[in-house]
């Protein structure tokens, strides 16, 4: 693997290319599992506008309770 090292490029060293790896396998780790979080998070909120809106209120006071609004119907 190489670098850019002022205006020339060159080798990493084998530890360096590790320590880019490692630094690269945990971004994608971290995305993966803000991912999962978000997701899991839009899920909650559309089930507890869901159960609110069972529970007698309009989906406007849902939505201002939850921040989930459901996708308009074309």
């Amino acid at each position: 693997m190489k670098k850019m090292v002022g205006n020339e490029i060159v080798e990493m060293t084998k530890e360096e290319e590790t320590e880019f790896l490692n630094i690269q396998k945990q971004a994608q780790e971290d995305t993966k599992k803000e991912k999962e979080e978000n997701a899991k998070e839009e899920l909650n909120r559309k089930n507890s506008f869901t159960k609110f809106v069972a529970m007698g209120l309009t989906e406007d006071e849902a939505t201002t309770i939850t921040g989930y609004k459901p996708p308009e119907e074309e």
